[in-house]
């Protein structure tokens, strides 16, 4: 995969062959226990993360075939307010960050077809965060696809919210399984082992089990708007 400073304005599709696609430029250093606000300070494209800020869909051959491995040195996506991402049948693997989405941070649009995301975490000791897999802010759609083993794990006081999706935008989950999943924290309580809501969230025949957190909604924790 091709780190570049997206400038397209139509939208773009790339196809991945079965293959392992490893990203291998880590983002700059912060100092983590400075509560540096990093999933907003991103903004060269040639390192870290894949910075999507126009119209981009990626297709693989499948989940069991097209990996994406992020390789602990970043998220895999950060969608800006404008821009727009459409992903299907590949799997994201060890996505790392230390604020907001393990995996994808979406400020724009999002689509989820047939896609796994495993062992993707957001953590840190010094401040809070959300989001193991998928912190959402704008316009996020999973149909079909698997959340598994993310984590969300934040200390020094600080709240967790959503192993596998921190939802404070709008998100339409269908015919998705969320298996073993996790939001905790060192000395305050997380909230929602696999979904945490404060925006608009409408989900429907998908399943849950295995996900855990310390206080409350096991699976699901709603603070705003739900349609199950």
């Amino acid at each position: 995969v091709s780190q570049s400073r997206y400038q397209i304005h139509e939208e773009h599709t790339i196809y991945l062959q079965a293959a392992t696609y490893v990203l291998t430029r880590p983002r700059t250093e912060i100092d983590d226990s400075a509560f540096a606000i990093e999933y907003f300070d991103d903004e060269d494209a040639s390192i870290g993360d894949l910075d999507i800020r126009q119209k981009f869909r990626i297709t693989g051959t499948g989940s069991a075939t097209t990996v994406i491995d992020a390789n602990k040195l970043d998220r895999h996506f950060s969608i800006a307010p404008q821009g727009a991402l459409t992903l299907t049948h590949l799997k994201l693997i060890n996505g790392k960050n230390s604020q907001m989405g393990g995996s994808i941070f979406n400020k724009g649009v999002t689509n989820l077809h047939s896609v796994v995301l495993l062992n993707n975490m957001a953590l840190s000791s010094y401040h809070p965060g959300n989001g193991g897999a998928i912190s959402n802010f704008g316009e996020l759609k999973v149909q079909r696809c698997e959340f598994v083993n993310n984590l969300a794990s934040f200390g020094d006081t600080s709240l967790t919210y959503g192993g596998a999706i921190y939802n404070e935008g709008n998100a339409y989950i269908r015919d998705s399984a969320f298996r073993n999943n996790q939001a905790s924290t060192d000395d305050e309580i997380s909230y929602g082992g696999a979904i945490y809501n404060s925006g608009n969230a409408d989900i429907a025949r998908s399943l849950f089990t295995g996900n855990y957190t310390q206080g409350g909604g096991m699976a699901i924790f709603n603070a705003s708007t739900m349609k199950l």
